[in-house]
Order: structure tokens, then sequence, then C-alpha cells
């Protein structure tokens, strides 16, 4: 009798202090790495069954982002990553979560980009769906390929005003009559400008709110349809009314009054479009962005804080972009000229992604550099 109490006790010994030992572990065996000031968390691939017994409350507070890819989580809890108040990007996919309690986001206001993708979610659980309230910030949603996620509910949309790329997986229903029939909620989302439904990418206009952007299209495929005489032409054959159309808010008016124009126009005898001289009296103003942009050989973007707040200001660079991609061949008519020090993350997401891929000219200011500047956007035009 002695011997058996004493061999469970010898086990129960064993199988805490092996919990322990496993728990410590894996929170120490995550990587950390440190890229420019913000600390990057990498727990994927540790066998993690949950995140408090895993050691998970360990990693830093201060993590910038965290990998927790190609574990077996399969519930988040509502203390469970409140400590993490700093976190930015957080990768929960290719687990086994099937739930996530409605406080389990509390004290991440700060979070930009949730991967939820591959895994097993159910939105038909009240707390799942509430628990996207706090993510205020958050500009990408990954949710696609949940095995039991036969719908997404629209008021878990309603938090997300910041939401630009949506990515979702809904079997059920075919990315037209998705489309056609998005709700109030969607329409909250004005910053929202890719909706991958099905593995299909389709590109909003960020331009005024969500629920015009088909008007939007009509108005820009209606204006495209008048110059189908020019859509197969050779790019570098085609005449245009101007050189290049302007795209700027109110608050930078003189500075393409006293400067674009006297250095483009005046002094290399350029012919740009300006709204405020140019534009039709009496149309659209919609019809007349769109005429600018179809009838200019680039569109150039003053990019400022104010451009970024302007509806009109995104309207016309995501139009610009559209009319690059279904009219010149794929062909960048796009020339991004930043008129003021912006960091990344003053930039929408879409933003940021074209100036990894497109260069951009930095206006400086100064005489000397003014005179190369200058010159450079001359080239750009013809490029």
């Amino acid at each position: 009798m002695e011997h058996a109490l004493l061999c469970n006790f010898i086990l129960m010994l064993f199988v805490l202090c092996s919990y322990f030992l496993y728990a410590k572990g894996i929170a120490y065996q995550c990587k950390e790495n440190l890229k420019r000031g913000k600390l990057h968390v990498d727990c994927s691939n540790k066998g993690l069954l949950n995140l408090i017994f895993s050691g998970i409350p360990q990693v830093p507070s201060n993590a910038f982002s965290l990998n927790l890819q190609h574990n077996s989580i399969h519930i988040i809890r509502n203390k469970d990553l409140r400590h993490m108040t700093n976190l930015t990007v957080l990768d929960l996919s290719y687990n086994r979560l099937s739930y996530i309690s409605g406080d389990a986001f509390n004290g991440l206001e700060k979070l930009q980009q949730l991967r939820l993708n591959n895994n097993e979610l159910d939105y038909r659980h009240y707390e799942t769906t509430r628990s996207f309230q706090p993510l205020k910030s958050l500009k990408l949603l990954s949710i696609e390929n949940n095995a039991h996620l036969s719908y997404f509910p629209e008021e878990a949309l309603a938090y997300l005003t910041k939401l630009e790329i949506f990515k979702v997986d809904l079997p059920k229903f075919s990315s037209i009559s998705m489309s056609l029939n998005l709700g109030k909620e969607y329409r909250k989302l004005t910053h929202l400008h890719s909706l991958y439904l099905n593995g299909e990418a389709m590109i909003l206009s960020s331009a005024v709110v969500i629920y015009k952007r088909w008007k939007l299209r009509y108005l820009y495929y209606t204006a495209k349809m008048k110059y189908t005489s020019i859509e197969n032409g050779d790019e570098d054959s085609r005449e245009y009314d101007y050189d290049a159309f302007i795209s700027y808010s109110d608050e930078d008016r003189m500075f393409v009054i006293n400067d674009c124009i006297k250095n483009l126009e005046q002094d290399r005898n350029l012919k740009l479009c300006i709204h405020e001289r140019d534009f039709i009296p009496g149309h659209d103003i919609t019809n007349n962005i769109v005429r600018a942009i179809q009838t200019s050989r680039k569109t150039i973007c003053i990019i400022t804080r104010s451009f970024l707040k302007s509806d009109f200001c995104m309207f016309e660079l995501n139009m610009a972009k559209m009319e690059s991609t279904h009219s010149r061949n794929g062909k960048n008519i796009l020339v991004l000229v930043f008129n003021e020090k912006l960091s990344s993350k003053d930039l929408p997401l879409h933003l940021y992604e074209h100036i990894q891929k497109q260069s951009y000219l930095q206006y400086q200011n100064n005489e000397i550099a003014n005179a190369f500047f200058w010159e450079k956007i001359n080239d750009a035009i013809y490029a």
C-alpha cells in the first residue's frame, strides 16, 4: 500500500515538473528578433495547445508582432493576450481554433493585422463575433479556410472601421452574389479596398464610401467606353490632352500654383490638368476626375497628410491605379510626390504596399535638390 502511494506521488511529481518545465521551455524557445526597435516574437511550430498554460504570458509585453502559426491552439480566453498592449501583428493561422472568447482581444487597440485563416472557427458563436469589438485599428483580417465557417456576420465588421484588406472564404456564396448583397455594416468600411472572396481578389475604391462603389465603377467604365478608340493602341503613340493630371488637396493648392505650374508648365512647356482650372463646369466631379485621368499621360499625386484625409484625393489615386490596370496594359501611370515627411504608419496599407513596388519622389524644398527634382518629374511623365 505504502509502495503504491509512493509510486503515485512520484508520478504526480514527475507530471508537475514536466508540465512546468515544458511551459517555461516553450516561452524561452520562442525566437525574438529586434528590427528597427520593434520586437518580433516567433512561437510557430512549438506544439502549443493553448496560450495561458504554455508560457505565452512570458512573451514580452512590448512585442510588436507575435507569430503563433502551425500550433494546435483550440481556444483563446479572455486574458490570454491582454498584457500585449503594443501588439500590432498577430498570426494565429494554421491552428485548431474553434472558439474565441468575447474579450479575448481586449487591450489590443494597436493591432493592425490579424490572421485567423486555416482554423476551425464558427462565427455562429456570439462571443467569437463580439471579440472583434476592441480592434479599432485593424487594417488586415484573414479568416479564409476555416472548416466550420459557413457565413460571416456583418455585425462583426461593424467595429472594424479602419479595415483595408478582408480575406474570407465562403463556399456557399459566389463573389458576385456576395458583393451585390453587402449590407449596411459593410458600408461603414470606408477604407476597404481589397476583398478576397473564395480566392478571387476584388479591388474596391476607397474613394468616398463603400456603398457608392458601384456607381463609381459605373462612371469609371462608362467613361472608359468613350475612349475605346485608343484602348488597344500603343501607349507611346497615343495622343493625350494633358501631359499630367495633378491630384492634390485644397491645403496644398499654393504648392501646385506656385511650384508645379511654374516648373512644369512655364519652364518645361508641359500641359497640366488642374481641377480648379480645367474641370468642365456643371459636370459631375467624378466624371471630371475620370476624364482627367483618361486624357492625361500620367497622374501626379501630391502626397501629404491632408491628401490622405481627402476622400476625393483617394478616389483619384485609386481610379488612376484602375486606369493603369484596365486601360494602359498594366503600365503604371502614377507619379507619387511626397511633399511631407511621412512614416509607414501614416500611410494606408494599400499605398504603403504600392511604394514598396514602385518608386516615388520626395520634395526637398531646397534650390539645388529641386533642380533635379523637377527634371525627374519631367522624365517620369514620359517614362
